[in-house]
C-alpha cells in the first residue's frame, strides 16, 4: 500500500471511530467535540438544519456554548464536520470491504452491502447528512 493511501485510510478510520463514539448514546464517555457532533446530527435529523440552533445543540450535548465556539466557528461548520466524519467512515467501510473482492461483480455487491450496512448502523446521521441531498431526487417538487 502506498504511504499516502495508508495515511488517508488512517484518517478515515479515526473519523469513523469518532463518529461511532459520538453516536453511541453515552455522552459522558466521549469528548465535547464528539458530543457536539452527535448532538448536531440528532438536532438536524429532528428539526432540520435551519431550525437547529447552537443553543439547542449545546444543550443536547451537555456542552457550554463557550466550548462550542472554541471548537467550531458556527453551526454549519459543526454540521459539516459531522457529515465529513460520516462520509469518511463510510469510505473506510466500503474500502475495507472492497479489499477482498476479486472481480467487478463482487466489488459492486460487497461495496453496496458495506454502504447500506453502514447507513443502517448510523440511521440518524444518514438521515441528517444524506437525506437533504437525495430527497430532491426522490420526491417531486
Amino acid at each position: 500500500m502506498e504511504p499516502e493511501h495508508a495515511e488517508v485510510r488512517s484518517r478515515t478510520r479515526a473519523a469513523a471511530m469518532e463518529l461511532a463514539r459520538s453516536t453511541d448514546g453515552d455522552p459522558d464517555s466521549s469528548s465535547p467535540r464528539a458530543r457536539l457532533l452527535s448532538a448536531v446530527v440528532d438536532q438536524v435529523a429532528e428539526c432540520g438544519f435551519e431550525s437547529a440552533t447552537v443553543r439547542a445543540i449545546c444543550r443536547r450535548a451537555g456542552v457550554a456554548q463557550a466550548v462550542f465556539v472554541q471548537l467550531f466557528p458556527d453551526k454549519k461548520a459543526c454540521f459539516l464536520a459531522a457529515c465529513r466524519a460520516l462520509a469518511e467512515g463510510l469510505i473506510a467501510k466500503v474500502g475495507a470491504a472492497l479489499e477482498g473482492a476479486h472481480d467487478w461483480r463482487e466489488q459492486v455487491r460487497t461495496g453496496l452491502d458495506a454502504f447500506l450496512t453502514y447507513l443502517a448502523d448510523h440511521p440518524t446521521a444518514a438521515r441528517a447528512c444524506l437525506w437533504p441531498t437525495i430527497r430532491p431526487l426522490l420526491v417531486p417538487a
